[in-house]
């Protein structure tokens, strides 16, 4: 097994028809067997044993024997939307495959967006996302399964009009800033076709594109 960084993708904040989804590509590090080895190999464990090394008195509990549970999962999740409504925001969650992702309700501005996403990594950062992480990398999809949702999801892109041979050169582009509005809504309808995502978004990200698209 070895571990390598991958175009797996996460999930940032998306302000769509007034309510804030979770829609971005991102690039985490994943494990993916490869040669024959064995998914348990002593990188992954690596990798888990800094993660609980630098982790929050909150989520040690979880992560203490290397192993995230589901039922550990769940608990995370939800002390991360006790903290959220905490700091005053109502929230909800859905389930993207195997990851459960919390949404906020609608906001009035892009500023409360940016409120809103300062509140969830500190929520985040205290009570999930090393949890999450490690459940991630316990999940982790082959690296053929990989590759073919990366190919699925140039192949959306490049049939919505955004030129990116590869997904280095896209990346390289939104780093840049050159890719306008109208692309960055097709990236997020792409990335939740194809990467996972809720109906509920696809939808909304469609009729957001068919505007642009007028």
């Amino acid at each position: 097994m070895s571990v390598r960084e991958t175009s797996v993708f996460r999930w940032s904040l998306l302000l769509v028809s007034g309510a804030i989804i979770l829609a971005a590509p991102l690039t985490i590090v994943a494990c993916a067997a490869t040669d024959g080895e064995d998914e348990s190999g002593e990188e992954r464990n690596e990798v888990i044993a800094r993660i609980i090394d630098n982790t929050t008195a909150e989520q040690e509990r979880f992560l203490r024997d290397g192993e995230v549970t589901e039922a550990d999962y769940e608990a995370a999740v939800l002390a991360a939307v006790q903290c959220m409504e905490e700091a005053g925001y109502e929230t909800s969650t859905a389930e993207h495959g195997h990851v459960i992702r919390i949404q906020g309700e609608g906001v009035a501005s892009l500023e409360e967006v940016d409120r809103w996403q300062a509140a969830y990594d500190d929520c985040a950062d205290t009570y999930l996302r090393d949890v999450e992480q490690v459940w991630q990398l316990q999940h982790a999809p082959s690296e053929q399964e990989q590759q073919e949702r990366e190919a699925a999801y140039l192949a959306c892109v490049q049939d919505h009009g955004i030129e990116a041979g590869d997904l280095a050169v896209l990346m390289d582009l939104q780093a840049e800033g050159r890719i306008s509005e109208r692309d960055q809504v097709a990236l997020n309808l792409c990335s939740v076709r194809h990467m996972g995502g809720s109906e509920q978004a696809a939808e909304m990200l469609e009729d957001r594109l068919a505007g642009f698209d007028e």
